[in-house]
């Protein structure tokens, strides 16, 4: 009994003294409650004289529904677009248009109704009602399709304001079906950074997502622009391009064509421009369609194709002379320089290009541009076709970084067997999202790698933030661009067949020099038929040349 007495007045001892060693004293814990509240008065004292500023939605809102849409007090009637508006001259001062309607000796000044003259043709009432709206309230819904009405009625009135708006409403709303309207839209009332927006949008995505309704809407200027911009991305290849082109032409001169894009488009294109050609000028004949009156008013696009990309590969050679699209004449100056080039090449007299040897204007215009699509972020490895003057570059895709390697191994090929060549190339690694719009981009540096044989080197490092599915685009320059051997100025080369037949007859009977007008206004008798040339039943007698070439020249290249 007295063992368990002792230990319980032990345990109790040892209990006191656990508590009274982690208790605060009645001192301690009157200093840090005193210290805490000082520290919240201080913030209160603070807070009382932080401004804070808000916006009475309820004002705005009674502003807009009381003077705008009731009109309640006006002192001005505006009338335009068969529509009326009660307005206030204090409010519409707000714009440009307005403000110095309203100020000195014009009689609108005094004027309680007022019609407007509306020039443009964009802005419809709704677009006006926007702007009007605008000068009431701070808030603004626009709906992409409404967008550039509002921007035409925004200029109209000199809402700079409002323009700004519209154009970061643009910018955000940028889609297949919305670029070329906000392209041309931002070339009419200058709007450059929805310009430069639209551009870099095509630029990502007219080879991916091209369509007719796309392709129908861009105008021959805004194609040219493209085709010759370094960054464009070339999914696959040079001659992807081309084709994209072949199609884009198809669509201008056969707007109303119905069938199918992915299936059957290509193969009508064809066939179209084949039949075009034939008639004008005879099956056997090398005239092709850029040289007919429809034609000519493409060359300057056609002519910025990088066509000494396009002939490195024989089964795009052939189709090329095939297709009869581009003269025959631009293509032999390539041929010429590509085998100088091969040959100053093979025999060691250029080994590609090293650093500083190229200044970037140069290697941007000269460039092979290729590109890819990765959709899984597994371990990749390919190559583009062509003969590369004996390099068979590889690109692997290994843990988010690019490698370039000279692939030394591949005997079904014609390789170099020089130890050392150059090769230099810039890559380009982006993400989009489902609207094509950039998320993720990094370019890298235009870099002269020096490639032993079977060697690689390291292109880029991918950040771990960007998202599949990953584009992956090179430009690459396999040789050095002499300073004495410029580019073909294919716009310059004298074509034998410079205007179809039936010109020439009309001309020369007239003394006149051989020209074709073109016209997209009705029928004229003085006109080429072949400008009203809508599908293949056009007679072909009218244009019928006498054929004095070999036919099997059309297949220069084939091989059987």
């Amino acid at each position: 009994m007295m063992g368990s007495y002792v230990s319980a007045i032990w345990r109790q001892r040892d209990t006191k003294d656990d508590l009274g060693s982690s208790a605060p004293t009645r001192s301690e814990g009157g200093r840090k409650r005193s210290h805490e509240n000082e520290e919240l008065i201080n913030a209160e004292n603070a807070l009382l004289h932080t401004p804070k500023k808000k916006k009475l939605r309820s004002t705005t809102d009674y502003i807009y529904q009381v003077l705008f849409i009731d009109g309640e007090n006006s002192d001005v009637t505006i009338s335009a677009l068969n529509r009326e508006w009660k307005l206030h001259k204090l409010y519409l001062k707000q714009c440009g248009y307005f403000e110095s309607m309203f100020r000195g000796t014009w009689k609108e000044s005094k004027a309680t109704a007022i019609t407007l003259d509306i020039p443009d043709r964009n802005i419809d009432a709704d677009a006006l009602a926007v702007a009007f709206g605008c000068l009431y309230r701070d808030d603004l819904t626009i709906e992409p399709i409404q967008v550039v009405p509002v921007v035409a009625a925004a200029c109209l009135l000199q809402l700079d304001g409002l323009m700004q708006q519209c154009a970061a409403i643009m910018r955000e709303t940028i889609s297949s079906k919305t670029v070329c309207g906000y392209y041309d839209c931002s070339l009419l009332y200058g709007l450059g950074a929805v310009k430069d927006a639209c551009f870099e949008w095509l630029e990502n995505n007219i080879m991916a997502k091209q369509s007719k309704d796309l392709l129908k809407d861009i105008k021959s200027t805004l194609m040219q622009d493209l085709i010759k911009s370094p960054n464009l991305f070339v999914m696959q290849v040079e001659m992807d391009v081309y084709n994209l082109l072949k199609r884009w032409l198809f669509i201008q001169v056969m707007p109303w064509w119905t069938g199918s894009y992915k299936s059957g488009i290509t193969k009508q294109a064809e066939i179209h421009f084949k039949d075009l050609t034939s008639q004008e000028f005879g099956t056997g004949s090398h005239g092709s369609f850029l040289e007919t009156c429809l034609g000519k008013i493409y060359k300057k696009v056609f002519a910025e194709l990088r066509f000494q990309h396009i002939i490195i590969d024989l089964s795009s050679t052939n189709l090329l002379f095939k297709d009869r699209i581009v003269p025959r004449e631009w293509l032999m100056p390539f041929f010429r320089i590509q085998w100088l080039t091969m040959l100053n090449m093979e025999q060691g007299e250029d080994l590609g290009p090293k650093q500083g040897d190229v200044n970037e204007d140069v290697f941007l215009k000269s460039s092979l541009r290729c590109a890819r699509i990765l959709h899984r972020d597994v371990e990749h490895q390919w190559r583009w076709i062509g003969f590369n003057y004996g390099i068979d570059l590889v690109i692997m895709y290994i843990d988010r970084t690019i490698i370039i390697k000279r692939n030394c191994g591949n005997q079904s090929r014609l390789l170099s067997n020089q130890s050392r060549r150059y090769v230099m190339a810039r890559v380009t690694v982006s993400s989009l999202n489902d609207l094509g719009q950039v998320t993720y981009t990094k370019t890298g540096d235009i870099v002269s790698h020096d490639l032993v044989r079977d060697g690689e080197v390291q292109g880029m490092s991918i950040d771990r933030t960007a998202e599949l599915p990953l584009r992956i685009a090179l430009n690459i320059l396999y040789y050095t661009p002499r300073a004495d051997v410029r580019p073909p100025k294919l716009l310059r080369i004298p074509l034998r067949l410079d205007s179809c037949r039936f010109c020439k007859k009309k001309t020369t009977s007239t003394a006149v020099v051989p020209t074709c007008t073109v016209s997209s206004e009705g029928s004229n008798p003085d006109l080429c038929p072949m400008q009203h040339h809508a599908d293949n039943t056009a007679d072909s007698s009218s244009h019928s040349s006498v054929n004095t070439s070999n036919p099997s020249d059309d297949n220069l290249f084939e091989v059987e």
